[in-house]
Order: structure tokens, then sequence, then C-alpha cells
């Protein structure tokens, strides 16, 4: 592991700080969550009236969730600038940081709608969600920045045309099948938020895999939390197909396989969890380790994915440097509109 990091650029270093804190942020939030500590500080953007506030620990646990927040908002700030400054002939690393920048602004205002709406379920699953579609942003960014670059030497365009091989179509379907999966685990995390913001999650009292017995219950609570299940098995089925996939291509794609390996069982843990969870009502403990597992899930998932549909497009227009448009006009084209 040292020898890896010491390979990595300080760029490529901060993208993986980037990566990891946003994370970290998740499951923090998380915890403030299951903790009942949202509300600890009734006000936005400070605690109780202050900057550093006085409480119990609930009121310190949503400080340091608001101030571990936005001190890494810097982090990321400056993972976007990197990107710009850096890898401007690069779209695959520019454009997802500058979404992702777009998306820490939207981050930071349902942040405090959570506090001003009283922890609203819906919020807290948008709050949620746009957490999870920044961590994909940023790993889209930083795992760009891996694949080499052409020069435009004549032993690159040499390389770059060996490269340059039409995707095949078992890749491609790789690549959609992954897209899929991932669009269903993050549909899933985004509902898990929103059962988790309502009185739903306690409607089972204890019963899994059935709901009190039943199948198909009656009730609004019931059905929330009955289809949060079901779209769990049926994500299952979805991953269950893509890791078969990522078997067949394992010799062509094997580090979408071996990613592929992680995330079957990180969401096979999840589904215990998932059992766990009813089985000790909800307790704060289980409720924290299966949003961890969760978020391991994810950014896993999103790593295979990235990789899946790197392997899919054609291989020049991942190495073949596209600079974004120039911000100012060159100074060949000013002195010729002066003219």
């Amino acid at each position: 592991m040292p020898n890896r990091w010491r390979a990595l650029t300080g760029y490529q270093r901060l993208g993986l700080l980037t990566i990891v804190g946003l994370l970290t942020l998740v499951i923090l939030g998380g915890t403030v969550r299951v903790t009942d500590s949202g509300l600890a500080c009734p006000d936005w953007p400070l605690c109780n009236g202050r900057l550093i506030p006085q409480g119990d620990h609930h009121v310190w646990l949503e400080w340091t969730h608001r101030l571990a927040a936005s001190l890494f908002g810097f982090v990321i700030l400056a993972f976007v600038i990197g990107a710009v400054r850096r890898y401007r002939d690069r779209r695959w690393v520019v454009l997802p940081a500058l979404i992702g920048a777009v998306a820490l602004a939207i981050q930071v205002v349902l942040g405090g709608l959570t506090v001003t709406e009283k922890l609203d379920a819906g919020v807290l699953a948008a709050h949620l969600g746009t957490a999870m579609l920044i961590v994909l942003l940023m790993l889209t960014a930083w795992l760009a920045t891996f694949v080499p670059r052409v020069d435009g030497s004549a032993a690159d365009q040499r390389r770059l045309a060996d490269r340059a091989q039409s995707p095949t179509r078992a890749a491609r379907r790789m690549a959609w099948m992954a897209g899929l999966t991932a669009l269903g685990v993050y549909t899933l995390i985004v509902l898990g938020g929103y059962v988790s913001g309502t009185d739903a999650g306690f409607f089972c009292d204890g019963d899994w895999p059935l709901c009190n017995g039943e199948l198909f219950p009656e009730g609004r609570n019931a059905n929330l939390q009955v289809a949060h299940r079901y779209l769990a098995a049926f994500v299952g089925l979805l991953l269950f197909t893509t890791v078969w996939m990522a078997v067949q291509r394992r010799h062509a794609a094997p580090g979408v396989f071996r990613l592929a390996t992680v995330v079957a069982a990180l969401f096979a843990l999840q589904i215990l969890l998932g059992g766990l969870l009813m089985w000790t009502t909800l307790a704060d403990w289980a409720r924290v380790v299966h949003l961890v597992t969760g978020s391991a899930t994810w950014g896993t998932l999103v790593a295979m994915t990235v990789l899946a549909v790197y392997d899919a497009v054609r291989h020049d227009s991942l190495h073949r440097p596209r600079p974004l448009p120039a911000i100012r006009p060159s100074r060949s084209r000013l002195g010729a509109s002066q003219r």
C-alpha cells in the first residue's frame, strides 16, 4: 500500500482524500440522523446561536458534522480547481468535477433545509441522494486521471491506433448492465433514506423478511417498508446478472471482475444487515453499520461501473486530449477582430 500511495501524483492523492472524505461525511451524517441529533442545533448555520456551541453529545455530534462538511467543502473545491487547471484537455476529468461542484452547492442548501424543515423525510432523502451523486461524480473524475494521455508524437499515435479498436458487444452490454445496477442501487439508497426519515422503519415490529406476518401488509408505512425490501430483491437480481457478466469477461476486464465480486459480497452483507435492523428493532449501532456497508457498496459499485464504461467506449476518446473551449479569446483572434 505505501508503494502504491507513493506512485500516485499529488493530485491523485487529493482525489483519493476527496472520495474517502465524502464517504466519511455520509456516514457521519447518517450517525447524526440515527442518534436523533439532527435537531440538536435548531438553527443554521449557527448552532444555538453560537459559532462554537455548548451542550450535550447530540449538540456536539451535529456541530461536528457541520464543521467537517464546511471544512471538507474546501477540499472538494481544490479538487475541482485542480481538474480545470491540470486536466483541461481531459473532459472525462473536468466535466464530472464541475458538475460535482454544482451538486455541492445544492447540497449546502439541502443541509440547511434539513434543519429549517425539521428533518422532513423528502429533504433527508434528497440530501442523501445528492451526497451519493457527488461521490459518483468525483470518483468518475478521479479514475479518469489514471488513463494515460497521448501528446501527438508518432509513437503515441501508433499506441493510440492499437488501442482504438471498436468496443465489443460484450463490453457494451457489461457497461449498460453495470449502469442499470448502479441506478437501481442509487434508487434503493434514496428510498432507504426516505424510509429512515419516516415512521415506516418501525412499522414491521421486528418482523423480517415478512412484515407483520404478511407479504403485502396494508397501510402507507407498510407500503414504504416492503417497497424498500422488494426493491432490494430486484436490485439483487440486477447485481447477480452484472456479476455473472463480469465473470464471463474476467480475462478481458479483470478490474471490473474484481470490483464486481467485492460489490456482490458487500450487497449480500447489506441484505443480512437489513434483517438485523428489524431483529434489533432498529438499534442505533445496527443502523450505523447498515449505512457504512451501504456507502462502501455504492463507492465500489460506482468504481466498477466507471471502469466498465471506460472499457466500452472507444479508447481514442479517452486517450486523445480534447480541450474544453477556451474561456478567453486568443490574442490572434482578438487582434483580428480589432483590425
